[in-house]
């Protein structure tokens, strides 16, 4: 009998002997920066969704007219500018692994230390107008938590304002140093640092939904200060997370959860207590006022 000799099969022979001759960690590393790739798109998928969920909610939702046109125009924008930086952000994941694989250092190098190319610096332009744009909802939301009811809380209504002055400046000046070709990761520390301030400032990512987006830049953080290559994974995904709670945000408000400039106010029980009361726009809730013993009792008697 004959036997056929086979040719054998790329995907039966051992990954090691097309492994290029790499370090472990610069390999580590370029796999880190294909799946934050991967996590950035499918995280982009769920942005746009919550972009429509949250258009269609707030045109259904009652509430005043310059209010509902500001969200919607708000949403729109957000939606146009975070899906363009996804796609240029790609193109430069492309540019890093096909058109400039040879690159000295490979991959990783390119993608970590050539920030003057025009694609990095079109994605870092729209992501750092969108990051702008959602720290200020953030502060407008603080501003209504803060000044609901008969007292203000003047910390949460001057810091978060004067934070988000300062990331603006830090910003401003990242970008034109960047278009300058003298960008240096320790302008990407001290933004995000500043951005995480203001997340920690803002009382209101206690209230409603950004602290998702707190948890996740103290990881980031965490992972980029050591040096390690999950931060090539979080560092791709930081925006489209930031997106994501800023939109459960404005969902809250559009069902009705949300705090508004018209929430608030309560009265005192009998022990003194202040008890918080919620109108949602054109409901309110009105509070329930609890009676002492005596006179439930008094009440009773007066019933007989």
């Amino acid at each position: 009998m004959f036997r056929r000799s086979f040719k054998p099969s790329p995907l039966t022979q051992s990954m090691s002997s097309y492994s290029p001759s790499e370090p472990a960690d610069i390999i580590n590393d370029e796999v880190a920066w294909l799946q934050g790739a991967f996590i950035s798109s499918l995280l982009c998928g769920v942005q746009i969704m919550l972009s429509i969920i949250s258009f269609i909610a707030v045109l259904k939702q009652r509430m005043r007219r310059r209010l509902r046109i500001g969200l919607l125009v708000y949403i729109l924008i957000l939606g146009i500018v975070m899906t363009a930086g996804q796609e240029v952000s790609l193109v430069f994941i492309q540019l890093g692994f096909i058109q400039n694989r040879n690159h000295p250092g490979g991959p990783n190098d390119y993608l970590s230390y050539e920030y003057n190319t025009p694609v990095y610096m079109a994605s870092t332009t729209l992501f750092v107008i969108a990051n702008w744009m959602m720290d200020s909802l953030l502060v407008w939301r603080c501003k209504v938590v803060c000044t609901a009811g008969d007292g203000r809380l003047w910390i949460g209504i001057i810091l978060p304002p004067l934070v988000l002055a300062s990331e603006y400046g830090i910003g401003a000046q990242s970008l034109y140093l960047l278009l300058r070709g003298e960008y240096t990761l320790r302008y990407a520390v001290a933004y995000s640092g500043l951005s995480l301030l203001l997340q920690f400032t803002v009382t209101a990512v206690l209230i409603e939904s950004a602290s998702l987006y707190t948890a996740y830049l103290v990881l980031f953080i965490i992972f980029f200060t050591v040096g390690t290559a999950m931060s090539n994974i979080l560092q791709q995904a930081v925006a489209q997370v930031e997106c994501i709670a800023s939109l459960l945000i404005i969902y809250r408000i559009a069902q009705g959860k949300g705090w508004s400039e018209e929430t608030v106010v309560a009265s005192e029980d009998w022990r003194g207590t202040i008890v918080a009361v919620e109108e949602v726009e054109n409901v309110t809730v009105e509070p329930s006022v609890r009676e002492s013993p005596a006179e439930t009792a008094q009440g009773q008697q007066d019933t007989v």
